[in-house]
């Protein structure tokens, strides 16, 4: 009787410990994929080495027994047993404060961000920045945000190729974390931005109209300033923030739609201008039918012509034309 209870004691104590692992190694997958979306590779990569070699430890010393014979395994039961139970409870204490770590690293005042399997929608947006009028203000349709970021972590902004020009740009995306998307949204918390007006009226007929929009505990809140430079100065702040944002691993964006808006320019002197060299985008029939959606080739053909410029002119069949291109986004 003595040895049968000796034996069904080791089997359910090895049946626990079998069970104990499998939840545990649930655990940490699951608990890795959340680091992977909110935390740096390098805390990632840690872990996961810590977590394997606990995993090491524990199967070296649960299985060795196994190639000592029953002898060795009944007088190291306990041992091996003691060294098993220490290296799950370990691992344990691991998952724990890997739970810890991403909860921390959240924040807050954080909004929960998690991946919306690439779909994109209005509400989805935390930071947006835009601007309008100028001499030759355009329709709001016609405008590409400057800076657009999703609760997923994905940001596309403008950046400026030669800072001589500021009209040749491009647009670049990357991946946030939730720690730089908590230290942007606290830094325009400390300007107040929730505390300002929703509008600041322009002082000249041809102003720059700066837009923020950014979601707070209430929803969106949209700020619209008729001149930076004489509007709040915490607005201008948060502006410049924005203007001057940059990641060195971002990457160029190439956004699968464009959105070609054409005018005419009757005074114009032909001479002055290029001619349009696409020959399968019709700019006379890109004006009656108000706007062209392009891919493909032709997509690249215009980017190319366009010449990292969001507007430019051209000679088109004895008239001049002034071309717009509206960057598709992800959530458009």
């Amino acid at each position: 009787m003595g040895g049968c209870s000796v034996w069904s004691g080791a089997i359910l104590n090895k049946g626990i410990i079998y069970l104990f692992a499998i939840f545990v190694t649930a655990q940490i997958l699951r608990h890795n994929y959340e680091r992977r979306e909110n935390s740096d590779s390098q805390n990632v990569l840690m872990f996961n080495f810590v977590s394997f070699a606990c995993f090491v430890v524990f199967y070296y010393f649960h299985y060795i027994s196994r190639m000592k014979g029953d002898e060795y395994r009944m007088r190291k039961t306990r041992s091996f047993s003691l060294i098993g139970w220490t290296s799950l409870i370990l691992i344990a204490v691991l998952v724990f404060m890997g739970q810890e770590g991403c909860d921390l690293e959240k924040g807050s005042n954080q909004t929960n961000l998690k991946k919306d399997s690439g779909e994109y929608s209005r509400v989805s947006i935390i930071i947006e920045k835009k601007e309008s009028g100028g001499w030759a203000p355009l329709p709001a349709e016609q405008i590409t945000p400057d800076f657009r970021l999703y609760e997923d972590g994905t940001v596309i902004y403008k950046k400026y190729i030669e800072e001589q020009n500021p009209t040749k740009i491009k647009f670049m995306i990357e991946h946030l974390t939730n720690s730089q998307i908590s230290e942007l949204l606290r830094f325009i918390q400390e300007q107040r931005f929730f505390e300002m007006q929703d509008y600041y009226p322009e002082y000249s007929m041809d102003a720059v109209f700066s837009t923020l929009t950014v979601r707070g505990e209430n929803g969106l809140k949209t700020v619209t300033v008729g001149d930076v430079d004489l509007g709040p100065k915490s607005f201008a702040k948060i502006c410049e923030k924005l203007d001057r944002f940059s990641i060195p691993t971002a990457i160029k964006y190439h956004p699968k739609i464009i959105i070609l808006f054409v005018s005419t320019l009757p005074q114009a002197n032909l001479k002055e201008f290029k001619t349009w060299p696409v020959a399968s985008v019709n700019l006379e029939q890109a004006i009656k039918l108000k706007k062209i959606v392009l891919e493909g080739n032709d997509l690249g053909q215009v980017m190319k012509v366009m010449e990292n410029q969001l507007i430019a002119f051209f000679s088109f069949r004895g008239k001049v034309y002034q071309v717009v291109t509206k960057i598709h986004l992800p959530d458009e």
